[in-house]
């Protein structure tokens, strides 16, 4: 039996969820992943990203290159989406060419409310929410 080769953004998300680390580590995990794309993939015309569903297609393979970042078995997809430790999908905002706000809805799983984290294109956090 021959075990798959972990993807580069499999590697930076391990720990994802881990109860024992503050929830916005998990979203900066998801950027560092983020940004290893936009340092690889240069043509995003053809595939760009307007939501969850477009990113983690993105990061599984459906790019110009074809360069998977995250195997698409990992427990941070569920249903075709990147999900919080919740299991919520993550909200994903794009600002600006290359610049992608992060959102979990956090523990009550309903998204735009208090208790909400969220991860703006610099790496700040709404420190509000945490």
């Amino acid at each position: 039996m021959v075990l798959a080769t972990p993807a580069p953004g499999d590697q930076l998300l391990e720990g994802y969820g881990d109860p024992s680390t503050a929830p916005s580590e998990d979203l900066r995990k998801l950027q560092r992943v983020i940004t290893g794309y936009h340092s690889v993939i240069k043509d995003v015309s053809r595939f760009p990203i307007g939501g969850n569903a477009d990113l983690t297609a993105a990061l599984t393979g459906q790019n110009a290159n074809r360069e998977v970042f995250i195997s698409a078995g990992n427990p941070i997809i569920r249903d075709g989406l990147l999900t919080d430790r919740w299991g919520s999908p993550l909200i994903v905002h794009p600002e600006a060419w290359r610049q992608l706000e992060l959102r979990s809805a956090g523990p009550d799983r309903v998204p735009y409310n208090d208790d909400d984290l969220i991860l703006r294109p610099d790496g700040s956090l709404d420190a509000t929410r945490e």
